[in-house]
């Protein structure tokens, strides 16, 4: 068995557990701070927090009109609006950010069993991600002039479409390395496995040759 190395020993898997730190971080902070329960929003010293992130996350929306924003505040103008958004917001708290947590312990122990979770991970990021960036790049423009009053109501500035897509960029191309590293290594853990059970099967074989 391979002896375990440190993170520093491995530089992609040093990314993603950073990957995983900060997007933990944004994740609780600002993304999924529509569902924070409504008595953590009370308790003595969260209650400032609570406040301070809320003003974080409202400025964001004035700046930017971003529609998942939106969506999952309820400011749409109908429900229906970008609802698969919704959807993206459950998955973000009951799928990713469990494989953050579990993502950076593996990661920590240099556990290759902790790889099918991460291509699990990269696999549903790709798309969500990939999703959400189409839905932000085909937004109505403010400077359009002949926008009818719903699409003005979800237009972006281009300053606001570049402060959402710019940092989103990374959110996309860290799992899509991954998705691409997750194959590779596996694939590798499959073939070495398929040979040492052929090795099995043969040393059987002459094993009960040698019986007989």
């Amino acid at each position: 068995m391979a002896p375990k190395r440190s993170l520093k020993e491995r530089p992609l898997d040093a990314i993603y557990y950073t990957f995983f730190l900060i997007h933990l971080l944004c994740s609780l902070t600002v993304n999924l701070l529509v569902i924070w329960p409504t008595r953590a929003q009370t308790i003595p010293g969260l209650d400032v927090v609570y406040r301070l992130l809320k003003g974080v996350v409202d400025d964001y929306m004035t700046q930017t009109n971003d529609p998942f924003m939106l969506v999952n505040w309820g400011l749409v103008e109908r429900p229906w609006e970008f609802a698969y958004l919704k959807v993206f917001l459950c998955i973000e708290a009951f799928v990713q950010v469990p494989s953050f947590i579990m993502g950076m312990i593996g990661l920590q122990k240099d556990s290759a069993s902790i790889y099918p979770l991460l291509l699990a991970y990269s696999s549903t990021a790709i798309v969500t991600t990939a999703t959400y960036m189409h839905a932000v790049i085909i937004a109505p423009s403010l400077s359009d002039t002949t926008l009818d009053p719903l699409s003005k109501f979800y237009a972006m500035s281009d300053k606001g479409r570049w402060t959402i897509l710019n940092p989103t960029i990374v959110f996309l191309l860290v799992p899509g390395i991954m998705w691409v590293d997750m194959m590779v290594r596996l694939g590798r853990l499959v073939k070495k496995g398929a040979q040492v059970e052929a090795q099995r099967g043969r040393a059987v074989v002459e094993k009960n040759g040698k019986a007989h």
